[in-house]
């Protein structure tokens, strides 16, 4: 990512991640492990990254839409779980919810 304020590249900090990217949000995954998984943005007024660690092992899809990172996980035991966070620029922070399901997963749609 290029800080125009900074004059300089800023590089994700975390080595061996792969994922992709949609209007400045991140979503991406140890290369090797597929765990943990980092859902990040590059704030530019505090000219760092702002990452989320997701430790949820069962991720299976994901989407990045209008800034909203969503993905589903399917636990062994329990309902399927869609959980959707967004970064807030005026607290800095990340704002996650997310919602149980009680019906087959048929995929998500832009």
């Amino acid at each position: 990512m290029y800080d125009a304020s900074l004059h300089q590249r800023k590089y994700f900090p975390i080595d061996y991640v792969i994922g992709s990217m949609d209007k400045g949000v991140f979503f991406a995954w140890d290369d090797f492990t597929n765990f943990p998984c980092y859902g990040f943005t590059y704030d530019q007024e505090l000219n760092s990254w702002m990452i989320d660690t997701i430790l949820n092992t069962d991720v299976t899809y994901y989407l990045i839409e209008d800034r909203v990172l969503t993905y589903l996980t399917e636990p062994a035991t329990g309902p399927l779980k869609v959980f959707y966070q967004v970064y807030n620029q005026q607290l800095k922070e990340w704002d996650q919810r997310f919602r149980s399901c009680c019906w087959k997963y048929i995929g998500f749609s832009n």
